[in-house]
């Protein structure tokens, strides 16, 4: 089976009606200790890395997508902020775009439940460098 960019806008929009009827309460939860969760969050986020040099949008997408999902589905853990970043940075366009941004500050928030040291740089990149400069004016 073939994965084409006409899946990618369904499965975006898919993950996006996921998030947005969790609400908010999803991210107050209890974070999980399964670290299985951990290593496949881990593992899509490299994938996900190498496709956007490899310009492979559909697997950007693809895998961008399950992440969440999986992270919809099975809690939170120290990765699902990274994953959240990577998401909102994929699916931002002018339509939805304070939607992105309120996701990609929540994510933000979660930084301080999990020990997300090593993925700062990470964090700053995908949240400063694509999502809030749209809504937070640049420091001089």
């Amino acid at each position: 089976e073939s994965y084409t960019l006409c899946k990618s806008a369904r499965m975006l929009a898919e993950t996006l009606k996921m998030y947005e009827e969790l609400g908010d309460k999803w991210l107050k939860g209890e974070k999980t200790d399964d670290k299985t969760l951990h290593t496949t969050l881990q593992f899509y986020n490299v994938i996900v890395l190498a496709s956007l040099f490899c310009k492979s949008f559909s697997m950007v997408v693809y895998f961008t997508c399950k992440a969440v999902q999986l992270s919809l589905h099975r809690g939170l853990c120290e990765r699902t902020p990274l994953t959240l970043l990577q998401f909102t940075s994929i699916v931002t366009k002018d339509d939805n775009a304070v939607l992105c941004y309120r996701i990609a500050k929540n994510a933000m928030s979660l930084r301080e439940r999990f020990d997300v040291e090593a993925q700062i740089p990470e964090l700053y990149y995908n949240f400063y460098g694509r999502i809030a400069w749209r809504f937070e004016p640049f420091q001089a």
